[in-house]
């Protein structure tokens, strides 16, 4: 930053004078420009730079008043760090006698006209150029600002801003269409969808409900909890570019939300903020415990038990977006917030989430614009929270101070003040072209989604059924699916006809099977009583000995075992009859000379037929030392 500061160099100058003048003949002083003064008359027209000036009427001050200029250079660029913005000039102006008693006008001349689409405007911040740069680096809390957009004469060429408040002047040009542009871009994004790395917990025998597409406003999946696998979690990712709001209509086992959480434990301060918060969105007190914010792009994680589930019968967690939350989501977007809650950086993303909660408590209660929901009640709430920010950010801070811990508040304050800074910079030019269109679109439509869009359904587990049947088919094939099948339309098939499973493994690598567990190969073992399905995923196996190219899941084979103890369930046999029990020579009347002797993989089993005819058709029937049937397997295995 260079600081040319005219008064305050020449009283440095007379010192160091009277200093040296006893020892040695000092050369003659350079001549110093005059300190311009208040005409007592007229108007006083002082330079500020080569194209811009301010002119003082007389009556602004008593004849004589020192007139200050102090410009700044270069340090204050990157207050402006916006896409469309370029800043012209900056300078700290001042009168001795301190604020003009009329105001007075600030005359920027452009060299050529001003293209149509762009806007001159005065950023008037309230504190000197050295202190809004120590606001920026941490060091202080912001200053309140003014947008004042340019009145133009009619070539274009001639820009004036009148006011009576004097300090810190930025003269910035701003390109409305890529201001707009830069900030609409977050309100076409799509965030990447959550990720559940296990299958729901066996109870859940009826596949959720949802909305499965990356455009919808929800990204949604649902597994089972990893540390609890009897319990279900949901997971939910704002899609949008506003704020949602995401309700349980039962309070779960657990609920988390990375932006609030260390580890395991919600931050110190997020208690106090989110109490503060959801009630602005008129959350009932009631349902606070159940009800979650979710800024644009964020998620939160909710774990449900079988009983919470069956009890609601079905339970719908529910999201919305209000007009609200769509103008709040915009007005994060403008100030850059949004960015920066996503930062990698966790102690600037922490910082973000708090500063985006304390400016919807501090901001809201003052607006006077419509929340109805219109595209222009959402235009003027967004740029009337803009403007909060710009004009009144120590509401913003009243608010932090009023609710977060001490010892948290001074651990966070430096990173809260440089986003509060830039939040307030960024906002300037959105004021200044007075626009808000860029949210008309995408979140008008978001908020006109039907009901399917907005919802997750968890049900019951189906009553309890008799076990039903499906034939042992030969390569792995079960009932009407093909060898090979889809693994996907395979559970499906296969809990319509045997009901829910006893256990399923979900995806995992096989931690035995010789080759297969060394090959990078995924499995999914899932069991019916004495019927466990095997799944793999990997390159599929073709007719010609080749593979494809990239991993499928798909139905790898069976096994049927007869149990230590007690019946057989479910009671299965393939097409010809064979089952557990079968004798020895049940099997040799069905396949005759083409059944073979194989190795028994272990068990009781002291003997073993395989059928193969060298299209993935294979057939392995074990049996005890009496000649019954007491293992059958088919498809792929361990080898």
């Amino acid at each position: 930053m260079t600081v040319v500061r005219v008064r305050r160099w020449l009283a440095v100058a007379v010192v160091v004078a009277v200093l040296v003048g006893c020892t040695a003949t000092a050369e003659e002083p350079t001549a110093e420009p005059a300190v311009p003064t208040v005409a007592a008359e007229g108007t006083t027209d002082v330079p500020v730079t080569d194209q811009w000036s301010v002119q003082v009427p007389a009556a602004a001050a008593p004849a004589g008043t020192e007139i200050f200029i102090d410009t700044v250079d270069g340090a204050a660029d990157g207050l402006w760090d916006l896409e469309g913005v370029s800043l012209l000039a900056a300078a700290d102006v001042a009168l001795e006698s301190g604020r003009p008693a009329v105001p007075v006008t600030f005359t920027y001349r452009l060299e050529e006209p001003l293209p149509a689409g762009e806007v001159l405007f005065l950023a008037d911040d309230t504190a000197t150029a050295e202190e809004v740069l120590a606001a920026a680096a941490g060091d202080s809390p912001p200053s309140a600002a003014h947008v004042r957009v340019a009145e133009l004469n009619a070539d274009r060429t001639v820009a004036t801003v009148t006011t009576d408040h004097l300090s810190f002047k930025s003269w910035l040009r701003v390109a409305a269409d890529a201001v707009t542009n830069t900030i609409g871009k977050v309100f076409d994004q799509r965030t990447d969808p959550p990720s559940c790395t296990s299958p729901p917990p066996a109870w859940m025998t009826e596949e959720p409900t949802f909305l499965d597409d990356i455009n919808g406003p929800l990204l949604v999946c649902v597994g089972r909890d990893p540390s609890s696998p009897e319990d279900s979690v949901v997971k939910v990712v704002n899609n949008r570019g506003g704020a949602i709001l995401v309700s349980s209509p039962v309070t779960p086992k657990w609920a988390w939300q990375p932006l609030l959480f260390d580890g395991g434990a919600v931050v110190d301060w997020a208690t106090n903020l989110t109490s503060r918060v959801l009630p602005v969105f008129a959350v009932p007190e009631a349902e606070q415990s159940r009800t979650w914010l979710l800024f644009p792009g964020s998620e939160v994680h909710i774990g449900f038990t079988q009983d919470m589930v069956t009890d609601a019968g079905p339970l719908t967690v529910r999201g919305r977006m209000p007009a609200l939350g769509a103008a709040y989501g915009a007005a994060l977007s403008a100030t850059g917030l949004v960015m920066s809650l996503k930062d990698r950086n966790e102690s600037l993303s922490k910082a973000a989430t708090m500063l985006s909660l304390a400016l919807l408590v501090g901001c809201v209660q003052t607006s006077s614009a419509s929340t109805d929901g219109t595209a222009a009640g959402v235009g003027e709430l967004t740029l009337e929270l803009v403007g909060c920010v710009v004009s009144n950010p120590q509401a913003v801070f009243d608010v932090l101070e009023a609710n977060v811990p001490a010892q948290a508040w001074n651990r966070m304050r430096g990173d809260v003040t440089r986003l509060a800074t830039s939040a307030k910079h960024r906002g300037g030019p959105l004021l200044a072209i007075g626009q808000a269109t860029f949210v008309l679109t995408d979140l008008a439509t978001t908020m006109a989604l039907g009901e399917g869009a907005w919802t997750v359904t968890l049900w019951p587990p189906l009553p309890p059924r008799a076990a039903g049947s499906v034939a042992l088919g030969l390569g792995g094939s079960l009932g009407d699916l093909a060898v090979f099948e889809d693994a996907d339309r395979s559970l499906t098939y296969l809990r319509a006809e045997l009901g829910a499973p006893d256990d399923d493994s979900g995806w995992v690598t096989p931690t035995m099977c010789g080759p297969l567990g060394n090959s990078g190969a995924l499995w999914r073992l899932v069991r019916w009583g004495d019927l466990e399905v095997m799944f793999l995923d990997q390159p599929q196996p073709q007719p010609d000995g080749s593979t494809t190219d990239a991993p499928v899941e798909y139905l790898a084979g069976w096994s049927y075992l007869q149990p230590a103890a007690g019946p057989v369930r479910p009671v299965l046999a393939t097409a010809e009859g064979l089952t557990l029990g079968s004798s020895r020579q049940d099997v040799l009347d069905v396949y005759g000379d083409q059944a073979s002797e194989v190795g028994v993989f272990g068990g009781s089993a002291v003997g073993a037929l395989g059928v193969s005819f060298g299209d993935f058709s294979n057939l392995v029937v074990e049996f005890d030392t009496g000649g019954d049937v007491v293992a059958m397997s088919s498809g792929q295995g361990c080898n």
